[in-house]
């Protein structure tokens, strides 16, 4: 277990989670009272970015909810590097635009 998910798990709410592989992470947290998983962040090392490790992510964090949820959001910070790109492949996964606040573009789909 990383020092990462480690601290996730220690500090944070119960609801929220860590996914590791090899190649990087992605932190979740569950709304059951809503039915929706939350992706809070994902990174992957750079020499495997644009390869498919991002979605085998995510599809690890849907498997795990998809008796428990209907519905996946995530988050777009403007402000943060590359956030261009990261909100096309978010939208070419599926994702649509939920609403607008400050910084944040919030994105979801159905399950």
């Amino acid at each position: 277990m990383s020092h990462y998910k480690q601290y996730v798990e220690e500090r944070r709410a119960p609801e929220c989670g860590v996914i590791e592989n090899e190649y990087g992470f992605i932190e979740y947290k569950l709304f059951p009272e809503l039915k929706e998983v939350m992706i809070c962040d994902l990174f992957v090392i750079p020499e495997k970015r644009n390869s498919g490790i991002g979605k085998q992510l995510e599809k690890l964090v849907i498997d795990k909810f998809k008796d428990e949820c209907d519905y996946i959001s995530c988050t777009v910070d403007i402000t943060a590097n590359n956030a261009e790109h990261s909100l096309g492949v978010i939208m070419h996964t599926g994702y649509r635009l939920v609403r607008l606040s400050g910084t944040l573009i919030f994105l979801g789909k159905e399950l």
